[in-house]
């Protein structure tokens, strides 16, 4: 069975999406955290028992906190992102065969979405898939083989070659299939464009459902403020 880690930050416990939270505060961009964790959550519920679904938090204070129910947690441990990311790695795909990585920054996903990426690293040719988000980082990275703790820690993640990079750094262990492009939400001017996603979904779930509501009751002034900031 593939297993899915959900990567999120614990909002009682750490600042979360700190961009976002200049346009429309700090609690605004917490609850936006938490609405979009929790669907992204459901997507993976929704793919179930097909797919084994894990919380990866960031706080090991954080493993009980209530906002991760649903799925077991997991301890992100030490150290940067790309140590993170081979943490958790290397014990799901140790345990499971084959593990996906998800952001919950882009809750626009479906079970389907999931699900082709859990078929590509069952049947499929290549080793290793990838969702490319349109900033230049990834929403899905999932794969079958071990990758060694230095080709995560050797990439500059949050940056327009991100995806490149690491994909760059896998060729000498395998390919990588693709999954579609999506953009995921890390500034005021992601929100809108994640409504219409949202909004496009011909299934969505509940929480979806919520996130798109809440995102379009949002008031538009600090956001509209903050873009004009941008542009003068």
């Amino acid at each position: 069975m593939t297993a899915v880690a959900i990567f999120a930050k614990t909002a009682a416990l750490s600042p979360v999406k700190t961009r976002l939270a200049a346009a429309i505060g700090p609690d605004t961009a917490t609850v936006f955290h938490r609405l979009s964790a929790w669907a992204c959550g459901s997507v993976v519920t929704a793919c179930a028992p097909l797919l084994h679904g894990y919380w990866a938090v960031a706080e090991q204070d954080g493993l009980g906190h209530t906002d991760w129910q649903g799925h077991p947690t997991l301890w992100q441990g030490e150290g940067g992102l790309g140590r993170k990311l081979h943490t958790i790695y290397a014990a799901l795909q140790e345990r499971h065969g084959r593990v996906l990585l998800l952001g919950c920054d882009a809750p626009q996903i479906s079970p389907a979405k999931l699900l082709a990426a859990a078929r590509a690293l069952e049947t499929g040719p290549h080793p290793f898939v990838m969702g490319r988000a349109e900033d230049g980082g990834f929403w899905l990275f999932g794969g079958r083989l071990p990758i060694p703790a230095e080709v995560w820690m050797a990439v500059p993640y949050s940056q327009p070659d991100t995806a490149e990079r690491l994909l760059a750094a896998l060729v000498p262990i395998g390919g990588t299939g693709f999954l579609p492009t999506l953009r995921d939400v890390d500034e005021a001017g992601d929100l809108a464009p994640l409504a219409t996603a949202l909004a496009a979904l011909p299934q969505p779930l509940p929480e979806q459902v919520r996130l798109r509501a809440w995102i379009e009751a949002l008031p538009r002034q600090a956001v509209v403020t903050y873009l004009e900031d941008q542009a003068s």
